[in-house]
């Protein structure tokens, strides 16, 4: 199975001027995305593996092993209802600035719809990521 193979075996490098939190954040909402229908095609982890090409990874494990625990936890997330709503919540507190959440709805979407159909689970989860990561300058 060619599942997250490119990516398993791709080093980064490049500079992107995020925190690791939030490369974290946005590659379990990337995986997340691609997850919730049941049914991941190449097109949407092509995406994925394009934008983590570009990372600066520099997390306590590997990149490999948060890429496992990643979509471990999207599984998780789409059977479990309790644990979904946490896991949104968490997604969104990590992103922590308008312009890091923008960018990762921005991806969320290009995932949902790179097999050329959006479907409604897609699209609520889409919803959901977006009203949790409203940004509110007063806050």
């Amino acid at each position: 199975m060619r599942r997250f193979s490119k990516l398993l075996a791709t080093s980064v490098g490049t500079t992107d001027f995020l925190k690791q939190e939030q490369r974290e954040a946005i590659l379990d909402a990337m995986h997340y995305c691609m997850l919730v229908d049941g049914r991941p095609v190449i097109a949407e982890e092509d995406l994925i593996e394009e934008w983590t090409a570009r990372l600066r990874w520099e997390g306590s494990v590997s990149l490999k092993d948060y890429v496992l625990e990643s979509v471990a936890k999207a599984r998780r997330a789409r059977n479990e209802p309790e644990f979904h709503r946490a896991y949104v919540r968490d997604i969104s507190v990590r992103l922590a600035d308008a312009t890091t959440r923008q960018r990762a709805l921005r991806l969320c979407e290009k995932i949902v719809a790179a097999d050329g159909r959006t479907l409604p689970v897609e699209m609520a989860l889409v919803d959901e990521l977006t009203r949790e990561n409203r940004y509110d300058p007063a806050a």
